[in-house]
Parts: C-alpha cells; structure tokens; sequence
C-alpha cells in the first residue's frame, strides 16, 4: 500500500449512508429530515456551516439519507452552474434532470408539462421576470428597448404588453411547478420534493444572489423545499459586494431563509485518526530503516498530529490537506536515508499555519520558546498541557514535550550555522542556554503536580535526543533537515 496524496472520497453506500462517516453527523440529519417531513408549504432552508468543515460531504450523507425515507431529492452545485449566469435555467434542467428516468406516468406526464412552461418563461427573458418578480431589487440588466423619442407611445405600450405576457408566464409556470409537486407528493407519502444547492459561497456575488431570489420568488410553490449549502459569513461578504459595505446584509439574508440550521462542530480526534490511516502515512514506518523512527517516532507521530491539530481552529479541509502534503512528504524519503518523521509534522504545520515563525525558525531569528508559544497559540493549545484531562491527557503531555524539545534542538541548530561553527560544543552551549529548557527544568518543583508532570516529560525527552546525539556525534533531531527537503516540494503545496 502507497501514501495517499489526493484526499479520497467518503464512501456513502445506500443500505448505510453513516457508515463511514466519522464526524457524528448523523443525528443531524435524523433532525432536518424530521423538520422536512413536518413542513407544510414551500420553504427555503439554510444549512450553515464555515468553509471546509465538510458541507458537500454532509448534502451527500442527508440526500441518501432522505432518499431512504423516500423522499424524492434533486442535486444542484451552484458553481458548476455559475457559468451559465442563469439561476432560473440551472434549477429547471436541474429538476428535469433529476427525473429523468422516473417510470411514474403522471409525473412524467407534468414533467413534460413543467419543461415546456420553463422554455417559454427562459424564452421571454427570465431576468426581466425576475425583476419584476422580485420589484427590481436586482441589478440584472433589463431588455433593451430600440426605440426612439417619435415612438416613445408606441414603444411604452410594447413594454406594457410585454410585462403582462411576462406576469402570465409565470403565473402559468407556479400552477405547472405546482402540479409537479403534488404528482410527486402523492407517489412519495406527501413528503415535498427536496433541492439541495451546495457551493452557493463559491459563485459570483451576483450569481448567488440571483439564485436565492429565484428559489425565494419563482419556486416558491406548496411541496417544494429548497436547501441550501452556505457559509453565511461569506454569503454575506457576497452581498454586500454588490450593495456597498455598509448595506445590512444579515437583514437582507434572512428574507429568503425560513429557517436556519448550523451544522454542529465535527469531532475531529477520530476525523484525524482515520485520515493517517486512509493517508497510509503508517505503512512509511514498515518500510524505512530507520531504527529510531520505527521505535520511536512510529508510537507518538499519531499523539503529536492529535495534539497539535485536536484543537485548533483549522478547518477539516485544512487538516486533510496537511495530511495529505505530510504523506506527500514521506513519499520523498529513501528508507536507507534518516526519516526526520517527527521534525517533518512540525515543518508542515508550522509552515501551512504560520510560515513566518517557520522562516524564522530555520533562519534562528526567532527563540525556541516563542516559537513554542506561537504555535500552541494558533493552534489552540493550552500553555504547558495544563488544561488537559482525560483518559489520553499523558499521551497529549508527552507529544508536546516532544514538539517543545523539537524547537530547542531546531533553534540551536540554525543559531550554530548562521554563527557558522564548526565544533560541536557551541552548539552544545546554544543548546542548554535554550529559554524552554530554563523555563521547563529550572524550579519546576515549586510549580503544581500537572506542571511538574509536563516539565518531567519534556526532561525525558531532551535526554533522550541528548543521548541520541552523543550516539551520533551530533545534536540533531532532523527539523532543518525536514524544512530543507520541504523546500524542495512546490511552493504551491502547502497553500489552502
């Protein structure tokens, strides 16, 4: 088995669509297919959730989900769609498309009835209707109008006639939506047809705008229910791209969302775990011949990767993708070569999260001990694992004594050859002026139990790489050595 480098798709199967999904979304959607089931009437619904914490996935798992409980489901993306700069057309052939090879007669039957409506609505110009529709809140540009000031009476009664053949038009289209609705209604336990609309966030500002007045206006009929996949906060940012930034854009969103749903905050512990494994990061270790990292480096790289990422305020798309350029990482290793597995974690998160305490790092600008503080900041770790509790906490505590011990070895090194020395006991001396090692092991007794723990962890660990050194004839864990082989890999791989 090989290191994954593309992430791959959740398998979602019919029988269970939850059965590989790590990241407890299930009970979430038990409860919007619930609150489906009970509505009476056209809706519009918002399913928010920041980008990459795994909407698509989530539309995925419920459409199946929904299907299950025979309820009839349409798949739209928005951006794929964008292109075509006409809402009102992507979600017609969207619902034509969706029933393509349904053998019910009579929704067939309204089917072909639905799609001849559609073509006459797309044919006289549905942005006009739309702007009509919605009393020109829109900035869609109108028909033009050829005319000239002898023939304004003329022209002005062509407008007229034009609008009102509009106005039918769409009158005309509700009732054959309508009949649609109820033909699928009555073959499906009176459950409404369900649209899901994902990537809205990703579209043009005017494109999603557009799409929520046409779902709102032109599709709001009894047993239909749009649900819509977005990043409210960027939605937002949409809108007000188009009416100025001092428009109240929140206000203006929630006249097309009937109700609103967040999706709950994933569980990322086991969404990580399982990644490793589906990465195949771990077969690296049954392949290389390097002693220390199958002893050492293979038993705490899974408690480091936790510790570091558990917590932090990265999305899930973002840890996938550090996974993934680690494992990338890893493909480039000889298994003759020394492995710097752990070095590498850090090099990666320390490069994809803040790369200016990474550049400062291997240039020695920077002191391990602030190194140390930014990182468990911008990740979200509590200052000297203090804050930990639970059945892992003494896993956790070990892995960031490890990482705290990487700076003080990563900072000694790059502060030795930027003083270009070429003996081992100045860096010696770095090594033990180092500011974590006076913070850690310098009257930490005097500190709490849970402090002391951490400071004996940290303790064992210098020791040990200290020991590991003398072995050696060098002090060297391996992060510039890490840092350099990932300089060699595109630039444009660690960017989200």
């Amino acid at each position: 088995m090989g290191i994954r480098i593309q992430p791959a798709e959740l398998e979602i199967t019919r029988e269970n669509p939850f059965a590989n999904d790590l990241l407890g979304r299930e009970t979430a959607a038990k409860v919007l297919t619930q609150v489906i089931q009970s509505i009476d009437g056209p809706c519009v619904l918002s399913i928010d959730g920041p980008y990459g914490v795994g909407k698509t996935t989530f539309l995925r798992l419920w459409a199946q989900h929904l299907k299950n409980h025979e309820i009839q489901v349409v798949n739209l993306n928005a951006w794929e769609s964008d292109f075509s700069g006409d809402p009102f057309l992507s979600i017609s052939q969207g619902i034509l498309a969706g029933f393509e090879n349904c053998s019910n007669k009579n929704i067939q039957s309204r089917l072909s009835e639905f799609g001849q409506i559609a073509g006459d609505v797309a044919a006289r110009s549905a942005p006009a209707i739309v702007r009509v529709a919605t009393m020109g809140v829109l900035d869609i540009e109108p028909i033009i109008e050829e005319v000239t000031g002898s023939i304004a009476e003329k022209s002005t009664r062509m407008r007229i006639d034009q609008i009102t053949a509009q106005r039918k038009s769409m009158e005309s289209f509700k009732v054959k939506l309508t009949k649609l609705a109820k033909a699928i209604a009555d073959t499906e336990r009176n459950n409404p047809l369900v649209i899901l609309v994902d990537e809205l966030d990703r579209c043009r500002p005017s494109y999603a705008v557009e799409m929520l007045e046409v779902a709102k206006h032109l599709f709001s009929v009894d047993g239909i229910v749009f649900a819509l996949g977005v990043n409210r906060s960027q939605l937002s940012h949409s809108v007000k791209c188009l009416y100025g930034q001092d428009f109240d854009a929140d206000a203006y969103l929630k006249r097309f969302f009937d109700i609103d749903f967040s999706l709950p905050e994933p569980d990322k512990e086991n969404f990580i775990s399982d990644l490793m494994h589906r990465t195949g990061i771990e077969t690296f270790f049954d392949q290389t011949s390097d002693t220390w990292a199958k002893s050492i480096d293979r038993s705490i790289l899974g408690s480091i990767l936790l510790s570091l990422l558990r917590r932090s305020p990265l999305t899930l798309r973002q840890i996938s993708q550090i996974i993934h350029h680690l494992g990338l990482v890893f493909t480039s290793l000889g298994t003759e070569h020394r492995a710097y597995a752990l070095p590498s974690v850090m090099a990666v998160i320390l490069k994809f999260t803040i790369p200016d305490v990474y550049h400062q790092l291997r240039n020695g600008n920077i002191s391990d001990s602030d190194a140390v503080d930014r990182l468990f900041s911008a990740l979200g770790i509590p200052d000297n694992a203090t804050r930990i509790r639970g059945e892992h906490a003494k896993n956790y505590a070990q892995a960031e004594a490890v990482i705290a011990a990487c700076f003080v070895e990563a900072s000694a090194q790059a502060r030795q050859l930027t003083q270009q020395h070429d003996t081992l006991t100045p860096m010696m001396n770095d090594y033990w002026s180092s500011p974590l090692i006076s913070k850690y092991l310098k009257n930490y007794a005097e500190k709490d139990y849970e402090y002391s723990s951490y400071c004996s962890q940290f303790s064992n660990v210098i020791n040990s790489f200290v020991q590991r050194s003398r072995n050696e004839d060098s002090v060297s864990v391996g992060f510039l050595e890490a840092a350099e082989r990932l300089e060699l890999l595109a630039p444009s791989l660690l960017t989200s």
